[in-house]
């Protein structure tokens, strides 16, 4: 019993010794602005992607003899000081009705890569990273999420045709890598 109270007196005295350690001096409002980071040069690749756009694509789901003809606009544009590019789209999905989605694309200064995250109103959700080939022109991206279904993982393309149009490519998989649940293609045209 004795050894058990030293114990906790020795703990709670070491805690209080360290504490001290752990908190942060005063702050002063130069010191929180130099510990802000530069705007990356890297964002600058995510402006052709900026702009008012007019889609038309398909979508075949896996089960569905017949793809299903998409049309739709959306409006990307800078937000937070330029640090994020959201993407705001309006789509019709044919008999599957409306659809609006949201997409963000940001860049990730520690693991020097972009960040992508889709948000929709069929209740989709995912996040992953993009990456830009400049000899291909052509964006290369992955992520993982949940469908109205299941956890999926994502694999898509946005190929630069030429300033004002992207042709675009999409898969879902299962997080197994299969079954593959759609595949979806399509050309968006700068308004």
């Amino acid at each position: 019993m004795y050894d058990r109270r030293f114990m906790c007196v020795a703990t709670l005295i070491l805690a209080a010794c360290l504490m001290p350690g752990c908190a942060s001096p005063g702050m002063s409002l130069e010191s929180m602005k130099a510990m802000m980071p530069e705007r990356s040069s890297e964002l600058d690749k995510l402006n052709m992607l900026a702009g008012d756009w007019v889609t038309e694509g398909q979508v075949q789901f896996i089960g569905m003899d017949e793809p299903i003809h998409t049309t739709g606009t959306s409006h990307a544009q800078w937000e937070c000081d330029g640090r994020f590019l959201m993407d705001r789209s309006d789509y019709d999905m044919g008999p599957l009705g409306p659809l609006k989605g949201v997409s963000m694309w940001g860049w990730d200064a520690q693991r020097k890569q972009f960040a992508f995250w889709w948000f929709d109103g069929f209740g989709e959700s995912a996040s992953g990273t993009a990456r830009y080939d400049e000899g291909a022109k052509t964006w290369h991206i992955t992520t993982r999420g949940q469908s109205t279904r299941c956890n999926v993982k994502n694999k898509g393309t946005i190929k630069v045709l030429d300033d004002n149009t992207l042709a675009w490519t999409w898969e879902q998989w299962s997080v197994w890598g299969f079954p593959k649940y759609a595949d979806m293609k399509g050309v968006s045209r700068r308004k």
